[in-house]
C-alpha cells in the first residue's frame, strides 16, 4: 500500500508542474525520470492534452509538442521508450504529427546518428517492427489509429536512410486493418514521401483522419528553436534491463553491431569495466578484462614537509 502511495503522489506532484513541463523542456525530462514506467505514459499523455487545450496557433502548438515531447523521450525509464513514442503518436493530434514524424525521424531515431554504431538492415528492421507493434496496439485505442500508426512508418521509413527497400511495405503489413493497408500502399505513404513523380503531400492522410489544418513546417520550427540531435535508436533495443545480465544479454542487436573491441575496453566513467561477471573466483572485481583498481605508487616520493604554525597560532 505504501509503495502504490508513493507513486501515486510522484504522478500528482508531477502534475501539478504541468505548466512548467510545458514552458520548459529540461523540466519535462526531470520530471519524467522520477516517474515510475507506467506513470511516465500518463504524465505524457496529459502534458498533451494541456498543449492541445491551449489558446494558441497550430504551429506554436506544434512547437511545444515538439520541444516537450522530445524532452519526454530523453527522460524515459529503462525499456519504457517505445511505450512512449506509442503514446506521443496516440495523443498529438494528426496534423502536428506531420512535424513530429519528419523531426523525430532526423534527430531522434536516425539510423546515421551515431557515428560510432552501424545497423544492418535485418538489425534495423527488427527494431522497426517491434516498435511498430507498440505503435500499433496503442493507437488502435485512439481515434483515427491506423492515420496516426502511418505517422510512425514514415518516421521510420525517413530514419532508414532509405534501405532495406522492402521496410515500408514490412512496416504497412502490421498495420490492424486491411483497408487502412491498402491506403498505406497507394495513397498515404507514396503521397507523403513524393514516390512515383507526385509532388510530396500530406492530404491524403490527413483527409483520411478528419484533421484540421496542417501546421506551417518552416515557421513551426523557427517558433521551436535549434533542434539538437540526440539519438535515441539504440535506446529501442534495450529491453533486457536485468542489471546481472552481461552486455549481451542487455541488449543483443545494439551489441551485434558493436565490435568485441569496443566491448573490452571500458566506457568513459563506467566503474567497472567491460562486462560484469558472476565468477568472483576469475573476476573478482568485475568484467572481461584484467585490470586492477589499486592505484600504482609513485616511485622514490618526494617526502612532505609539515607547514609551520599560522600567524598568532599558539604551539606547545
Amino acid at each position: 500500500a505504501s509503495t502504490g502511495a508513493t507513486v501515486s503522489s510522484s504522478l500528482a506532484s508531477a502534475r501539478s508542474q504541468i505548466d512548467k513541463a510545458i514552458a520548459s523542456p529540461e523540466t519535462m525530462t526531470e520530471l519524467m525520470k522520477g516517474l515510475s514506467a507506467a506513470d511516465q505514459k500518463q504524465f505524457l499523455a496529459d502534458v498533451n492534452n494541456a498543449i492541445s487545450d491551449m489558446p494558441a496557433s497550430i504551429e506554436e502548438k506544434t512547437a511545444k509538442f515538439l520541444n516537450v515531447d522530445s524532452a519526454a523521450l530523453k527522460g524515459a525509464a529503462p525499456g519504457n521508450l517505445s511505450a512512449l513514442v506509442a503514446e506521443v503518436f496516440a495523443t498529438v493530434p494528426t496534423e502536428s504529427l506531420t512535424v513530429l514524424s519528419e523531426r523525430f525521424a532526423s534527430d531522434l531515431f536516425s539510423r546515421t546518428a551515431d557515428p560510432r554504431v552501424t545497423y544492418t538492415d535485418e538489425q534495423y528492421t527488427q527494431i522497426a517492427m517491434d516498435l511498430m507493434s507498440k505503435v500499433n496496439e496503442r493507437c488502435e485505442a485512439t481515434d483515427n489509429g491506423s492515420p496516426r500508426a502511418a505517422f510512425a512508418i514514415l518516421m521510420l521509413v525517413r530514419a532508414s536512410g532509405g534501405s532495406p527497400a522492402d521496410l515500408a511495405d514490412k512496416l504497412v503489413n502490421t498495420l490492424k486493418h486491411d483497408d487502412a493497408r491498402e491506403l498505406a500502399k497507394t495513397e498515404w505513404l507514396p503521397s507523403a514521401l513524393g514516390l512515383d513523380g507526385r509532388d510530396p503531400s500530406y492530404e491524403s492522410i490527413l483527409a483520411s483522419a478528419d484533421a484540421g489544418r496542417r501546421p506551417d513546417f518552416d515557421m513551426t520550427l523557427v517558433i521551436a528553436g535549434p533542434q539538437f540531435h540526440d539519438t535515441l535508436l539504440s535506446d529501442l533495443v534495450g529491453k533486457n534491463v536485468d542489471p546481472r545480465a552481461g552486455i549481451d544479454a542487455r541488449t543483443p542487436l545494439f551489441d551485434a553491431s558493436i565490435s568485441s573491441t569496443q566491448r573490452a575496453f571500458p566506457m568513459l566513467g563506467a566503474g567497472l569495466p567491460g562486462d560484469m561477471t558472476d565468477n568472483p573466483a576469475t573476476h573478482p572485481l568485475g568484467g572481461d578484462v584484467p585490470h586492477s583498481l589499486t592505484p600504482t605508487p609513485t616511485p622514490n616520493p618526494t617526502p612532505r614537509r609539515e607547514p609551520g604554525p599560522y600567524q598568532w597560532q599558539v604551539t606547545h
